[in-house]
C-alpha cells in the first residue's frame, strides 16, 4: 500500500499535543507558506493553542537560518555563473584572436608567394 502524499492539511492534522518539534517540521511549514501565504500563521497558532508558546520564535529562528544559508548558496552560484561567463568571453576572444592571426598568416603567405613569383619571373 502506498503512503499518503504529504499535504498542508495532513501536516496540520499531525500537529498534536506533546509532539516533538523538529527543524524539519518548521521547514515544512515554511515551504507550505510559500505556496499558501498565511499557512505558517495557521500552523503556529495551532502549535501555540497546544501549549507551544515559543513556536513563533522557533519558526523565525529556523527559517532565518535557512534563508541565510540559501542566500549564501545563491551568492556562490552567482559567482560561479559569472566565472562561466568570463570563461566563455575569454574563449571567444581567444578564438577571435586566433582567427585574426590565421587570416594575417594567409595574407602573408599570399604576399610571399607573389613576391617569390615576381623574383623568379625576373
Amino acid at each position: 500500500m502506498h503512503d499518503e502524499l504529504p499535504t498542508r492539511e495532513k501536516l496540520l492534522a499531525d500537529i498534536q499535543p506533546g509532539m516533538k518539534l523538529t527543524k524539519n517540521l518548521f521547514l515544512q511549514i515554511f515551504g507550505y507558506n510559500i505556496s499558501t501565504p498565511g499557512f505558517a500563521d495557521e500552523a503556529i497558532a495551532k502549535l501555540k493553542d497546544l501549549g507551544c508558546s515559543k513556536a513563533g520564535e522557533y519558526y523565525e529562528q529556523i527559517t532565518s537560518e535557512w534563508k541565510e544559508g540559501n542566500e549564501k548558496m545563491l551568492q556562490e552560484v552567482a559567482v560561479w555563473y559569472k566565472k562561466q561567463d568570463s570563461y566563455k568571453k575569454e574563449g571567444e576572444e581567444r578564438r577571435k584572436t586566433q582567427e585574426e592571426v590565421e587570416l594575417l598568416l594567409k595574407r602573408k603567405k599570399l604576399l610571399l608567394r607573389k613576391k617569390l613569383q615576381i623574383l623568379t619571373d625576373n
